[in-house]
């Protein structure tokens, strides 16, 4: 929920965008194809993957040591929690240009930063990556595109800033509100409709 939240926020924030993925949706989205619709949308699969950049469903990963471990001339003994953030690259200038700023762009041709496996981590790495990232991306978008296509939102507070906070997931300080300016009909290609 979080994680469609965020997408959804982030997207009536940048309604150009907004667009792109509309008419994406009112061209190729059936409920009736399900996730093979969904593989050809780039830009909303991009925006999904701005929001898992931005918004790290899990902070950080606990793990117990299983030796005594130097790390940066740090002594960690054997059987010590310690947490690893895989999400931290995801907010570096070296790796994403202007990190701070939700850009979707940045996960379409020609850009494909965080093309490189290492650099987004939404759902771990390697060995201890979970193993239900396609199940989250299939229901977390066909549930925006459920919901996109039936109704036109609006922020109800267009000046609202998000703050965070660790509740201990991340999630928003105050509530994002949202209304309903009017519905959709199915052929619908344009927020302003």
């Amino acid at each position: 929920g979080r994680l469609i939240g965020f997408m959804i926020f982030e997207l009536l924030r940048n309604r150009r965008y907004l667009e792109r993925v509309l008419a994406e949706i009112d061209e190729r989205w059936t409920p009736a194809e399900g996730a093979d619709a969904l593989r050809e949308m780039p830009c909303l699969r991009a925006a999904y993957s701005e929001t898992l950049r931005m918004y790290p469903l899990i902070p950080a990963y606990p793990y117990t040591t299983q030796a005594d471990v130097m790390i940066g001339g740090h002594a960690i003994p054997r059987g010590q929690l310690v947490l690893f953030a895989p999400h931290v690259a995801h907010f570096c200038d070296e790796h994403y240009e202007n990190p701070m700023t939700f850009d979707p762009g940045r996960f379409l041709p020609p850009r494909h930063e965080g093309a490189e496996a290492k650099l987004f981590a939404a759902f771990g790495t390697g060995a201890h990556a979970c193993s239900a990232k396609g199940l989250v991306e299939t229901i977390a978008l066909t549930i925006v595109c459920a919901l996109l296509r039936r109704a036109r939102f609006a922020l109800a507070r267009p000046s609202y800033r998000m703050q965070l906070r660790m509740t201990p997931l991340i999630a928003p300080r105050e509530a994002i509100e949202l209304r309903v300016e009017a519905k959709r009909s199915a052929a619908a290609s344009s927020v302003g409709r």
